[in-house]
């Protein structure tokens, strides 16, 4: 049998409001339970791994501009703008697989 493995990506959920900001944490941790992903709110982890994703609440975008501001540019990157947490994160996973 053969056994493919394949490293997590790893998600970075917005940090604002908790108007928006929830939801994309929500929907990071929905990512990781899935195992398409791993929650980090350090830089350290997108240093060393790949894709880096990018989940805002808002069109702010602030979780992508933090990582730019440190040098790391996301791979994929999603606005969630308001939207269920469980249907983001099943477009989410979609796009991923």
């Amino acid at each position: 049998m053969k056994v493919v493995v394949r490293s997590l990506g790893v998600v970075y959920p917005c940090r604002g409001c908790t108007a928006h900001g929830d939801g994309a944490r929500q929907v990071a941790l929905l990512l990781e339970r899935r195992r398409l992903a791993e929650a980090a709110t350090d830089v350290a982890k997108a240093r060393v791994r790949y894709p880096v994703i990018a989940i805002d609440g808002c069109a702010d975008e602030c979780v992508r501009r933090w990582l730019g501001d440190n040098g790391i540019v996301a791979q994929r990157h999603y606005v969630l703008a308001g939207a269920d947490a469980h249907r983001s994160c099943e477009a989410i996973a979609a796009d991923l697989q």
